[in-house]
């Protein structure tokens, strides 16, 4: 055979392809006789009738091939020697192949039949791998791995406030990132030949068939690179074409990925327990800390955890299961050298301190806004999913301190049936909500996970600093007279205000009808500037409750009359606040991915002069003046700020449904508004002495404090600043 293909014109390699093919096909023949001699002789007739038909189809793929060849020659004389080869070959292999079968009758042309048969299923075989490679996912994908992952939300300072999630709570972290001790005792417990295999090893595998036939254990062989594949490409199934698509895709992985690549992948990838997924989430669950933080002990906990999350759990650590599985690893990885014997004894008698597995929730009205306002941001839901670094404008300590004072407050108040609380502070130049507390207590049922501060309530009186600022800001001034006496409206024939107190007060100055909350004064005032232009003016001051369609606009929304979020009323007071102009209330201060790339960073705005800054300062001397209010509030201890000349306006709906306390100067802006969520009407409510100004006046008090001792470590920073500046 050897001499014969030594005569064909092809290259060298192409004849010992052919020649292998002819020593298989010749043994297969040959193997073929022998087994139908000994154990087929019986069944001699009807086996000739299906091989017949077998060596009919086969005859049919020769001709097939052949016209194909006949084909090809024809389409260029280049390919002659190559044709020639073929077309021997075909006559060579069928002769001598068939020889071997002369348990069956030869039929002509029929004597091709085993050759063609055998290169024709070695044909489909070859298709058939092909095919099986192509619908296994292609592992370069792991390049870009991006599964979902939880968004972590921090507040100003970067403290954690919430991770949220959908299904799994996942961290991505780089290797650099990860313990030292935790990388060498994962790779002990799960692949301790993890830098000596190609993806699968086969030593192992062996290890493992013997160990289980033998009931020594029950044992996987599994490497770090085939769980990585079946964590992220495949399922749980137990089936045997997994099985292979988790070998094949191992086997790919080590081919475009480094070792440490590899690691980093799978211990992002891993279930550490319940929703836990990935070292880092596992690390903040478990002891409250990162992966690169943790103990040795703690590091050897989390690497055998992953074998058996539910075995080897908190609850079980003190049993001999989780105390055999530290052994075992910390046996291994003093043979691998990774510690010494003395670390590995103290290892085993450090005793693991478990951090609590409540999942907390800081400031969880403001976390669920935060959340809310994504969307805003990241447009792409599947985007959203991936997880991002979310900082926030929330002062913690503040919000904590309001949180804890509301629930104080409340709970005192409830005779008064006074259930419910919402408070939200703003820095007025940058638009940051420093604190958000929605109610008295979110975690009450339902109805804690209200948020008043965004809901639509009636704000009363405290809506009029909309009508007074376009008032100031045209042909008025503080001093400008108004009439306070019974009026009747010609477009609101049915409509006849009155005053809080039930009087009337005859020709009073803007500042005193402002100052003592009067109605009729402000109704009157903006009837005759006109309706349109005082909605508008709402508008641009962050109302937009106040695009009133087809000038069908109630008179009585000038006082309070249409439902406003307590979030909206606070952005137009906080445009007073900031010299006239506009504010955009945000909570969000940056969206930064796992990357580190920035998908969203706050900006300095060039802000819109809405009303006049003379308007303004003039708005803040008249609700400051604690003098003007005496008339309708007297001396109330909740208007006190000592030294701190504080601008306060306060409202109250029909029925005393709700009430509402606002207060702001050019650091600040606090609205307060406290009721019941079903709409109940409170008892003995006053503005000035109960119910929103109590609470207003002690985050005030809080707030100034704050804004006094960052000034005076201002000042001390600056002092010392010159000092070494003068000392060199």
């Amino acid at each position: 055979m050897k001499n014969i293909l030594k005569d064909l014109p092809v290259m060298n390699t192409l004849n010992n392809l052919i020649y292998q093919i002819y020593k298989i096909g010749y043994f297969t023949s040959f193997l073929t006789r022998l087994i139908l001699k000994l154990l087929f002789k019986p069944f001699r007739y009807f086996l000739r009738s299906v091989f017949f038909l077998l060596k009919s189809i086969g005859y049919i793929f020769y001709f097939i091939a052949k016209s194909i060849v006949r084909i090809v020659k024809r389409i260029g004389k280049s390919f002659l020697g190559f044709l020639l080869m073929i077309k021997r070959s075909m006559n060579l292999f069928p002769s001598r192949i068939s020889n071997g079968f002369s348990a069956f009758p030869r039929v002509g042309k029929i004597k091709y039949f085993f050759s063609i048969l055998f290169i024709t299923n070695a044909m489909i075989l070859v298709l058939a791998f092909f095919s099986f490679l192509n619908s296994v996912p292609n592992p370069k994908s792991l390049s870009y791995f991006s599964a979902s992952s939880s968004s972590q939300i921090f507040d100003k300072n970067n403290t954690l406030l919430f991770n949220s999630y959908h299904n799994d709570d996942r961290i991505p972290v780089s290797l650099s990132n990860v313990s030292p001790i935790l990388i060498k005792a994962t790779i002990s417990s799960e692949d301790s030949r993890f830098y000596k295999h190609f993806g699968i090893d086969l030593i192992a595998i062996i290890r493992s068939i013997v160990n289980n036939l033998t009931h020594k254990s029950v044992q996987g062989g599994s490497t770090i690179t085939q769980q990585l594949a079946k964590n992220v490409f495949l399922t749980d199934e137990k089936s045997f074409k997994r099985k292979i698509e988790e070998a094949v895709l191992a086997i790919r992985i080590e081919h475009n990925f480094n070792k440490e690549q590899i690691l980093e992948l799978y211990l992002n990838a891993v279930s550490y327990g319940g929703d836990t997924v990935g070292i880092e989430a596992a690390s903040e669950r478990y002891f409250g800390k990162k992966a690169k933080d943790l103990s040795s002990k703690e590091a050897v906990y989390l690497a055998s955890i992953t074998s058996g999350p539910s075995i080897y759990g908190p609850t079980s650590v003190g049993n001999n299961s989780y105390k055999l599985k530290e052994n075992i690893i910390l046996q291994k990885m003093v043979t691998n050298k990774d510690i010494t014997p003395v670390q590995s004894n103290e290892i085993s008698h450090e005793k693991l301190v478990f951090s609590n597995q409540t999942t907390y929730k800081r400031a969880p009205h403001a976390v669920d806004y935060t959340l809310s306002e994504l969307p805003k941001y990241i447009a792409n839901a599947e985007d959203i999913s991936k997880g991002f670094l979310i900082q926030t404008t929330i002062d913690l300590p503040l919000q904590n301190y309001i949180q804890q004072h509301v629930l104080t407050y409340i709970a005192k108040e409830t005779g008064n049936n006074i259930n419910n609380a919402g408070v939200i502070v703003v820095d007025p130049k940058s638009g940051s909500i420093l604190a958000m507390i929605g109610s008295a207590n979110y975690f009450e049922g339902n109805s804690g996970q209200y948020n008043t501060v965004i809901a639509k309530r009636q704000m009363g009186s405290a809506v009029k600093i909309i009508t007074y600022a376009l008032a100031l800001d045209t042909l008025y001034t503080p001093a400008s007279t108004l009439s306070d006496s019974q009026t009747s409206f010609k477009e609101f024939p049915g409509y006849k205000p009155r005053n809080y107190d039930g009087k009337f007060h005859g020709k009073v100055s803007l500042k005193n009808a402002f100052a003592n909350s009067y109605n009729i004064p402000a109704l009157k005032l903006a009837y005759d500037l006109g309706l349109r232009n005082v909605a508008d003016k709402g508008v641009a001051m962050g109302i937009p409750e106040f695009e009133f369609k087809d000038n069908n606009i109630p008179l009585s929304f000038a006082i309070g009359g249409v439902e406003l979020p307590l979030q909206h009323l606070t952005s137009a007071y906080s445009v007073v606040a900031n010299n006239g102009k506009s504010v955009n209330l945000h909570i969000i201060k940056s969206i930064t991915d796992y990357d580190n790339k920035i998908i969203y960073k706050t900006k300095s705005e060039s802000h819109q002069q809405i009303i006049s800054p003379n308007t303004a300062k003039s708005i803040f001397n008249i609700l400051s003046d604690t003098n003007a209010k005496l008339p309708a509030f007297g001396h109330s201890a909740d208007f006190d700020f000592g030294a701190n000349q504080v601008a306060i306006k306060t409202g109250t709906s029909n029925d005393n449904k709700d009430n509402v306390a606002m207060a702001f100067t050019q650091d600040f802006v606090v609205g307060v508004w406290v009721g019941n969520n079903n709409g109940e009407s409170m008892d003995n409510i006053a503005s000035g002495y109960v119910g929103a100004t109590n609470i207003m006046h002690t985050v005030v008090t809080k707030v100034l404090d704050n804004i006094a001792k960052e000034k005076a470590n201002n000042s001390l920073y600056a002092l010392e600043n010159e000092r070494k500046g003068g000392e060199k």
